[in-house]
């Protein structure tokens, strides 16, 4: 998203979605690094940069007609907001609450996750999606006083302002300026994430929210793993909603976790040797590439479109749906059925077991046998949970 000041002299045209979402740019601040404690757990840590992710600019235009070709550019942008519910009611509902760049999220969903996903009879019993935030927070200041919305309550309030946003704007344009300004915006959308400061530590305020009516509130994301796994986190849940079925937004997402550096992880320069498995850059970095390999169905204008339209809206969804959890104690955190797999530290080591857990889940939900497969996975947690993989690494 950008700032676009420009837009309130640009030839009127009507918007049929959203807002354009808008990063305050600060010269002064173009650090992708944060001060983060050890991940190795996947459990939070403190320190989080702050990137002013969602400013909405809402301009008043008179309607005026225009040709279609431009029109289409716009709707389609609208198109994503209500995907098909693609949910068999006999499938096991299995949901990974996850961010971009954490190490913990990315060996479990490229190990395990993947290990599932890639057998097409357990596909056919999984209801999957990523929910990816994480330990994310989001907030909004006026200059002086920063507010977070870190409550149900509040993320439902803010989120259904955003929303009402887009129910009541249309699109139609009557000159090209507006899909030029989109193609623009989409072209650069990749380098726009700018950090604009450090945070050192952040005090959730619990006070009651006093939202004005009219439109929302500029909001930041703030990322533990600094502005980088914002873009990642919109990037796969962009992804995930324009192409909501599994068979294809799973490889795709796949790709950007396997071949993003998390955390601690460094993509190794131009003309050096590159370890087999080694990260490649950042999300946004390896995302078009992994669209290309793993999702040539996918047209990535309208990926684009989302980033520049969608991505607040989506972020703040996964916030609430992750919000709503009331045990989560660390990511990854999985949830089959709308129960927790590891309710305390003591049970951490089950989400290992997923495997057995869903064909479990699917014959106690249907009386039905479950796949062949499921008799190949472990019933009791491994002293060492990725032995195995590394192992099948190694040989190959």
């Amino acid at each position: 998203g950008f700032k676009f000041d420009m837009l309130e002299k640009a030839v009127p045209f009507l918007i049929a979605t959203c807002v354009v979402v808008a990063l305050i740019v600060s010269s002064n601040a173009r650090s992708e690094s944060a001060t983060l404690a050890s991940q190795n757990s996947g459990k939070a840590s403190v320190p989080r940069t702050q990137l002013a992710f969602a400013e909405l600019k809402h301009v008043e235009i008179g309607k005026l007609s225009g040709p279609k070709k431009h029109q289409s550019t716009f709707r389609a942008l609208a198109s994503a907001n209500n995907p098909a519910n693609l949910q068999d009611a006999n499938k096991v509902k299995v949901r990974l609450y996850m961010e971009s760049q954490c190490p913990a999220c990315k060996r479990f969903s490229t190990t395990y996750l993947k290990q599932l996903m890639s057998d097409k009879d357990m596909r056919n019993i999984i209801d999957f999606k990523f929910v990816p935030w994480g330990n994310a927070l989001v907030s909004s200041t006026d200059g002086i006083d920063t507010q977070y919305y870190n409550t149900t309550s509040s993320l439902t309030q803010i989120l259904g302002q955003y929303q009402q946003v887009l129910l009541n704007i249309e699109y139609e344009s009557t000159h090209n300026y507006a899909e030029q300004l989109l193609h623009s915006a989409a072209a650069g959308i990749s380098d726009s994430w700018i950090s604009l400061q450090q945070a050192t530590g952040i005090k959730r305020k619990t006070s009651s929210l006093v939202i004005p009516s009219g439109k929302p509130k500029p909001l930041t994301f703030n990322c533990q793993h600094g502005f980088t796994e914002c873009a990642g986190n919109a990037w796969e849940s962009c992804v995930q909603h324009i192409y909501p079925e599994q068979a294809q937004f799973f490889p795709v997402i796949d790709c950007i976790e396997q071949e993003g550096c998390a955390e601690g992880q460094t993509a190794p320069t131009p003309g050096t040797f590159a370890e087999e498995g080694a990260c490649k850059g950042k999300p946004s970095d390896v995302v078009p590439g992994c669209v290309a390999k793993h999702g040539p169905h996918m047209d990535f204008a309208k990926l684009n479109a989302c980033m520049v339209s969608q991505s607040t809206i989506l972020l703040l969804k996964s916030a609430l749906e992750t919000a709503k959890l009331s045990s989560r104690e660390w990511v990854p955190w999985l949830v089959i059925e709308n129960e927790p797999v590891s309710k305390n530290s003591s049970q951490f080591s089950e989400m290992f077991l997923i495997g057995h857990k869903i064909c479990s889940a699917y014959t106690a939900k249907t009386g039905k046998e479950a796949p062949a497969v499921c008799s190949t996975y472990p019933i009791e947690a491994p002293e060492d949970p990725y032995a195995a993989f590394d192992s099948d690494k190694h040989q190959a």
